[in-house]
């Protein structure tokens, strides 16, 4: 927040800026980031920036903010300043119809990034996948995806490619079907897995 006010609004034109996790930002800093917020404000009012830029600003916290306001861990003024449009995003494990689309944007990612063959995740891995309960959300899911798209010996994403603490490493063989051994949860059966 050192640099002149006019020049990171300037960057920003077009785009959006967005703050991950504000509520872990110390409260010294938090009070920097709504002077430097109402220093935006106040030069666009003032004329002393264009009218017509075009940017937002997004914050994201993996707690609630009034409760942090509450316990005084969160300056209020910048709660309010931040507020405007609130949206609550529930967890992943909540959505976990969401999972197959994600997982699909992921790879495209990954395709288009890498510039390899774009890989498929077979119906096992997509099942531990869509079963995991996700603690680490939306950004969990993006890093096991582009390990196991880095561990993936082929075009094929296997349960033996993801995070071991989505596999819990249980070895069975599935023989009939695809003469190879699939990582499944602890306490899971091999029908729970095959549709």
């Amino acid at each position: 927040m050192t640099r002149p006010v006019a020049s990171v609004v300037a960057e920003a034109d077009g785009g959006t800026v967005v703050l991950e996790e504000i509520n872990i930002l110390p409260v010294r800093l938090q009070s920097q980031l709504d002077s430097f917020l109402e220093d935006i404000n106040s030069k666009r009012l003032a004329g002393n920036l264009p009218r017509d830029l075009n940017f937002r600003f997004v914050a994201t916290s993996s707690q609630p903010l009034e409760q942090l306001v509450r316990e005084g861990k969160f300056r209020e003024d910048l709660y309010y300043r931040i507020s405007v449009i609130p949206i609550t995003m529930p967890p992943l494990r909540s959505r976990r119809d969401d999972i197959p689309l994600l997982v699909d944007h992921f790879l495209n990612n990954y395709t288009r990034v890498t510039q390899s063959p774009k890989k498929e995740v077979d119906k096992y891995a997509l099942k531990l996948l869509t079963d995991y309960a996700w603690p680490g959300n939306v950004g969990e899911l993006q890093n096991a995806i582009e390990r196991a798209c880095s561990f993936a010996d082929d075009k094929r994403i296997r349960p033996s490619d993801l995070p071991p603490k989505i596999t819990q490493k249980v070895e069975i063989s599935d023989d009939e079907n695809e003469r190879m051994k699939h990582s499944l949860p602890i306490g899971s059966k091999l029908n729970d897995f095959i549709k």
